[in-house]
């Protein structure tokens, strides 16, 4: 897996075979950072990325010169994968976090401007992760949940639904903040 863009582009990250995790593709994460890239300044904004897994998607924000993101994970062994991957890379501007995604976001009050989530598959939380969000008003004013998942999936129903990008078989649902934008 490699760092698609930004100032850590081509970097790869040696992802040991023990680790749990489904990384998002080159081709997916290619797609949403199109996306997102349209709507943020990746330099003026803070990340919160939940199930981080490998930390592909928050080295890719750091890359992209996002200058806070916290990562969490509730793995022990991909928690230590990407903190040492960011004392390999030289990275500071990151906080990792050994918690379940959901008691991480019951015990914060922290507002994000990217939430990125990208649970495993089969598990139905995932459908109530944008709610606690906006309930728990982590979601900064202008700020997006995106919530990664199968591409079969329609969450289109849901409050707060803005979007959804497909790349294959996965999809992004996009949740917006909208107020006072």
């Amino acid at each position: 897996m490699r760092i698609i863009s930004g100032n850590l582009k081509g970097r790869r990250l040696q992802v040991p075979s023990n680790l749990p995790v489904r990384p998002t593709t080159d081709f997916a994460r290619t797609g949403i950072f199109n996306v997102m890239a349209n709507h943020f300044d990746f330099g003026e904004v803070r990340v919160l990325d939940l199930f981080s897994g490998t930390g592909g998607m928050t080295f890719e924000f750091i890359s992209r010169g996002c200058g806070s993101i916290e990562a969490v994970d509730n793995n022990y062994h991909c928690v230590k994968f990407i903190r040492d991957t960011a004392v390999k890379f030289g990275v500071e501007n990151v906080k990792v976090h050994k918690a379940a995604a959901s008691a991480f976001m019951r015990n914060t009050e922290q507002q994000y401007d990217i939430i990125f989530a990208d649970p495993p598959y089969n598990r139905l939380e995932i459908l109530h992760l944008p709610m606690l969000a906006f309930e728990r008003n982590l979601v900064a004013p202008g700020g997006w949940f995106i919530l990664e998942h199968q591409s079969v999936h329609d969450l289109k129903g849901m409050p707060h639904y803005k979007d959804k990008r497909v790349y294959g078989n996965v999809g992004f649902s996009i949740f917006a903040n909208e107020e006072n934008a």
